[in-house]
């Protein structure tokens, strides 16, 4: 295994440290270029999509290194009309990325373009929250949307195409327990 790290705030190289993989067999991590031409590295979150490109949340917008090409797109950096500090990601079944931000709600993303497909919170017939500070975005086994932060627990059911709303209820992170159960770490 090959592990990437980058802990640079500055202009400087990012660090190279040794450590052992799981193997027991001594491996580099590897910097990535402080996160290409954003060197954002403050970052909160880590996302491999499904075609290997590696996702950033940062205090900055969005980082996507392009693992094949070594390219960087970078998203949100410096919009002080949108989010600028995100610290979910999730890419859900149809290849999109959801991203939840701190004080902008939540984008979902093309992921070969990165074209913004659509911005929450917005109230729609089915989504009825103002919840704008995203903590964890999260893909159960039935591929449905569990986004949850300050404000509001909401689930997108994907079969359904439609959001339901649990209310208010403050988390930080979630995971699925079993089919149809979930545990939340409330605030």
């Amino acid at each position: 295994r090959t592990f990437f790290l980058s802990l640079s705030n500055s202009h400087t190289p990012c660090p190279s440290i040794p450590t052992n993989n799981v193997e027991s067999e001594l491996s580099v991590i590897t910097p990535i270029g402080c996160f290409g031409k954003s060197r954002n590295g403050n970052v909160n979150k880590i996302l491999e999509d499904s075609k290997g490109d590696i996702w950033f949340a940062t205090n900055n917008g969005i980082s996507r290194w392009r693992v094949a090409t070594n390219e960087w797109d970078i998203y949100y950096q410096n919009k002080q009309a949108q989010a600028q500090v995100f610290l979910a990601l999730c890419e859900d079944n149809e290849g999109n990325i959801w991203a939840g931000s701190f004080s902008s709600g939540f984008y979902v993303l093309d992921r070969n373009t990165g074209k913004e497909l659509v911005h929450y919170p917005r109230n729609t017939s089915d989504l009825k929250s103002d919840g704008k500070f995203i903590m964890n975005i999260y893909k159960d086994s039935e591929g449905d949307i569990w986004i949850g932060g300050i404000q509001d627990v909401i689930c997108y059911l994907t079969k359904e195409k439609r959001f339901h709303t649990y209310g208010a209820q403050p988390m930080r992170t979630f995971m699925e327990f079993s089919p149809g159960k979930m545990l939340l770490a409330c605030t």
